[in-house]
C-alpha cells in the first residue's frame, strides 16, 4: 500500500514547485492542511476498524487530498492536473524523450 502513497509524494513534491514557480504559495499552506486534516481523520476512522492497514489507507487518503482533491476544487491549481494526466498518458513526451 505504501508504493500507490509513495507515487502521490513524488506527484506532490512537484507539485510544490510548480506552484511556487506560478506565484501560488498560499495554496501550499492549504494542500498541506487539507491532507492533514484528511490522514488524522481517516486514520481516527480506519485504526479501530482495519488495525494497521487502515494507517496506510489513511496517508494515502492524505496524499489523494493533496494531489487530486485540492487542485481539482482550486481552480487556479487545476492546471496542474492537466499537466499530470498528460504526464500519465504520455510519460516519453513528458521525460522529453520523444
Amino acid at each position: 500500500l505504501h508504493i500507490f502513497t509513495s507515487l502521490l509524494v513524488f506527484t506532490g513534491v512537484a507539485q510544490g514547485q510548480w506552484i511556487i514557480n506560478e506565484g501560488l504559495t498560499r495554496w501550499a499552506v492549504v494542500r498541506t492542511f487539507a491532507g492533514a486534516i484528511t490522514a488524522v481523520s481517516l486514520n481516527l476512522l480506519l485504526l479501530p476498524r482495519l488495525g494497521l492497514v487502515g494507517a496506510p489507507l489513511a496517508l494515502l487518503g492524505g496524499q489523494l487530498a493533496i494531489v487530486v482533491a485540492v487542485p481539482a476544487l482550486v481552480p487556479a491549481l487545476r492546471p496542474m492536473l492537466q499537466l499530470h494526466w498528460q504526464a500519465l498518458r504520455h510519460p516519453r513526451r513528458a521525460a522529453g524523450v520523444m
